[in-house]
């Protein structure tokens, strides 16, 4: 893939949260040529995948309506960060997804500049906030209970492991679901859960997904030397937009050709800077886990 002509797409949702319902008032997109600058974090062992934006100049009206502050429980407010190359970003893919925890705008002493800044936590919301309290009958399949769990949390399912489904004994009497509904769901499926773009994944260890990106090499951008920590590989390359939490990739290194394998992707990172203005340096790291295992996808 050629990764020239950088391009990114920030869809705000606003609204208020009423309950455990979301009731969107507006959406704004925010879009090249203005200056972007962020930092994206997602892994299936983080406590949550986040994700921080800075905008610059956007115009009086907007700013205004970005505000949230921290403590502010009702409003709510989603991003959408989609980003690639290409002159038409209606077909980016999506880099990231999440609840905004905090956002403001300000300019520094001296400056021309206003400066606006995101901060966002993947199903923030609905990992603190939603509640669960219902109770289901005996032998119910497990997957109908972890359903109704994404449902008490409103987000959609991405995957759900059938291996996960078989090690999960249907009770024998009626068993109650009461509690803080992520940490209820988290105990049900044994911590074999997380919420990555406010989507929610049941996975195993041994299980992947498929991703869009099949090989890293020089030619997809591999940049550097991989270099190996304990049972990670972490490797640098030129901001891949791609990358899928669990996808399996296969590693072609040049200069390290003895971590030359097949992993699972359990973490990756986005850093840059895209703009019509001003250049700037966008890259990813990615964190490839090491191990025996016979993978399953999924």
């Amino acid at each position: 893939m050629s990764k020239f002509e950088r391009n990114y797409r920030l869809k705000v949702k606003i609204g208020r949260l009423i309950g455990q319902t979301a009731e969107i008032d507006e959406i704004i997109t925010i879009e090249y040529p203005l200056t972007i600058n962020f930092s994206i974090t997602r892994s299936t062992y983080a406590q949550a995948s986040t994700a921080s934006f800075e905008i610059l100049n956007l115009n009086e009206t907007t700013r205004a309506k970005l505000y949230k502050d921290r403590q502010d429980l009702k409003k709510y407010i989603v991003v959408e960060f989609y980003a690639g190359y290409g002159l038409d970003n209606s077909k980016l893919p999506m880099c990231f997804a999440g609840d905004v925890s905090e956002c403001y705008s300000y300019k520094d002493g001296g400056s021309t500049e206003f400066k606006t800044e995101i901060s966002t936590i993947s199903g923030g919301i609905n990992r603190l906030q939603f509640k669960s309290n219902f109770e289901m009958a005996e032998n119910t399949n497990p997957k109908l209970i972890i359903e109704r769990l994404a449902s008490d949390m409103a987000v959609d399912i991405g995957k759900i492991s059938p291996n996960i489904l078989k090690q999960i004994v249907p009770a024998k009497k009626a068993t109650p679901f009461v509690g803080n509904t992520y940490e209820v769901l988290r105990t049900y499926v044994n911590g074999h859960c997380f919420i990555d773009n406010n989507r929610l994944y049941i996975l195993d260890d041994d299980d992947t997904i498929t991703g869009n990106l099949m090989e890293l090499n020089v030619d997809t951008g591999l940049m550097g030397t991989p270099k190996r920590r304990d049972s990670v590989i972490e490797a640098t390359l030129v901001f891949e937009p791609n990358l899928e939490l669990c996808q399996l990739l296969t590693l072609t290194s040049l200069t390290a050709p003895y971590l030359n394998s097949q992993y699972k992707v359990i973490g990756f990172s986005h850093t840059g800077t895209i703009s019509g203005a001003v250049g700037g340096v966008c890259s990813s790291s990615v964190y490839l886990e090491v191990g025996n295992r016979v993978f399953n996808g999924v």
